[in-house]
């Protein structure tokens, strides 16, 4: 029962439902590398990659930001906080699941493994980043802007310019829903020295900051869709995602964060599995 409390407890450490923000763009580049979908064993193997990435990013920050979480009122339930983990656990279930990735990334190839290590040396970077600057959301967006990447390289693909145009469309989308997530820990950030986009600017300028990404993140979506040749629907799903993005900013403004967490999971959770359902179904 102990064992199964702690599990539970680590995937609460890393939000695993959060997940659905990075893998359907991760699957976006694994199908469009190629005119026939992967084997079921490519898709397998480069999933448990993903998730493994994704878990080893997450215990990674939360270690390096224990501190910081014990002070900030906002993350006072936390499994590292509470103690419902130790940092040990801790430590043992993200270096694992950093292995972890370096493995089913030989499994696929070479190019798989050389982005890997730059994705782990990234996740590190990160937990640090808003000690010493603003742009701590790029180095998010970054991270999770080469999922599509890693995907196209999955099926040992060459690399070409379609899915970095993908990948810079999640970049700025993940960029700017960050900064609005960031928003709400406007007064301890101040207070501790840290930096983000709200800190540097304000509230008010972050969140246009955020808009100017996220009408970014269509652009770049849309010259996907022209990369990858896909049909008419395409740009009527690319309607709907600017619909879901402007909803998410109507939601929030620099005197009302009280929908935050509605902007920043909940319409989000729509925008990543849709567009991947899009390109299913506009596919030539």
């Amino acid at each position: 029962m102990t064992k199964l409390k702690t599990f539970f407890a680590l995937c609460r450490m890393i939000k695993i439902e959060h997940s659905i923000f990075a893998l359907p763009f991760a699957w976006f580049g694994l199908f469009a590398a190629q005119d026939t979908f992967p084997s079921l064993l490519t898709f397998i193997v480069f999933s448990l990659a993903m998730v493994c990435g994704r878990s080893f990013a997450m215990g990674i920050n939360r270690i390096l930001d224990v501190k910081i979480d014990t002070e900030n009122p906002r993350t006072l339930m936390r499994p590292l906080v509470t103690g419902e983990i130790t940092k040990k656990q801790a430590l043992i279930f993200s270096l694992s699941m950093g292995v972890g990735l370096l493995i089913f990334s030989a499994l696929l190839n070479i190019k798989c493994v050389i982005l890997a290590i730059i994705i782990l040396c990234l996740s590190v970077l990160y937990s640090y980043a808003k000690r010493f600057t603003f742009l701590c959301h790029f180095i998010l967006g970054l991270i999770l802007g080469l999922s599509p990447v890693a995907g196209w390289l999955a099926t040992g693909t060459e690399l070409t310019l379609t899915p970095i145009l993908i990948g810079l469309g999640v970049m700025f989308w993940v960029a700017g829903f960050d900064i609005i997530y960031a928003c709400q820990d406007f007064e301890f950030d101040l207070k501790q020295g840290l930096n983000s986009f709200p800190v540097k600017y304000g509230l008010n300028t972050a969140l246009t900051f955020a808009g100017f990404f996220h009408i970014n993140t269509i652009i770049f979506f849309l010259l996907s869709g022209l990369a990858l040749n896909l049909n008419f629907y395409w740009y009527l799903i690319m309607a709907t995602v600017s619909g879901l993005l402007i909803w998410q900013h109507k939601l929030v403004s620099h005197t009302n964060l009280s929908k935050v967490n509605i902007a920043f999971f909940y319409i989000n959770a729509i925008i990543s599995p849709l567009i991947l359902l899009g390109f299913i179904l506009c596919s030539p």
